[in-house]
């Protein structure tokens, strides 16, 4: 309607406003739970920008606090979820965190997210089975499938470890990992550690 650029300034304030809202929607839909509409809203946000808006905005900070919380977020949903919707949430938790990491390879909260996701799946898949209903290559076949979630989960808690060592959470994972696996030095060593931080 403004062919002559006229409200120009008022429009872009609008649009920009508008625009503010799928923040928030993101934002209020992570608090409700409503994860894959949180993500949807959030990316509309940032595409306004440059389909809409025409500014050009670095991201980098957002996307790492938002991935962040969202990984979170999916994590925390697993003890909501049947055990059949477990690895598909912790998948998304893993892929939430990994957008993290993309932008910051030493972000604790990533890196302790992914790691404590696969050791999780990995403790989930030994809990979960049932030796007295299993054959012996069922067994095996489950125990070698926990023993790659752990192995998948040990280098995320190792960084995790080195970006904050004084971190009970980490120290927790990483000294059941290591009793899983049977290196018994490691695990030694950070059941050690977990001794004196309970204390």
């Amino acid at each position: 309607v403004d062919t002559t650029s006229q409200y120009a300034k008022e429009i872009a304030n609008y649009l920009y406003n508008i625009n503010v809202r799928y923040y928030n929607d993101a934002v209020a839909y992570l608090q409700q739970g409503e994860l894959e509409k949180s993500e949807s809203s959030y990316l509309t946000y940032k595409g306004n920008y440059e389909s809409i808006l025409k500014i050009d905005h670095d991201f980098k900070n957002q996307d790492i606090e938002f991935y962040s919380v969202l990984g979170g977020a999916w994590f925390k949903k697993n003890s909501q979820v049947d055990v059949s919707e477990k690895v598909k949430v912790y998948q998304k938790a893993i892929q939430a965190f990994q957008k993290t990491l993309d932008l910051d390879s030493l972000n604790y909260s990533a890196n302790y997210g992914i790691g404590i996701s696969y050791y999780n799946q990995g403790a989930d898949l030994i809990t979960n089975m049932n030796p007295f209903e299993s054959d012996l290559e069922e067994i095996d076949r489950i125990q070698n499938l926990s023993i790659d979630m752990f192995k998948k989960g040990e280098p995320y808690l190792k960084r995790a470890f080195t970006i904050n060592p004084n971190e009970k959470e980490v120290v927790e994972g990483l000294t059941g990992i290591y009793y899983s696996l049977n290196e018994d030095d490691e695990y030694n060593y950070f059941k050690n550690l977990l001794d004196k931080m309970e204390e």
